[in-house]
């Protein structure tokens, strides 16, 4: 994302897929640590 934002390069499908699998992996991970908390 910052690529395409900084360097201007053209937004890919790989790109689009490594990030949602990042943010998915974000979320899971907050979402299962909320859940062990309490």
């Amino acid at each position: 994302l910052l690529s395409v934002l900084i360097v201007g390069e053209t937004f890919q499908l790989y790109q689009g897929v490594a990030l949602a699998l990042v943010l998915g992996g974000i979320s899971l991970a907050e979402y299962s640590g909320r859940k062990m908390a309490i």
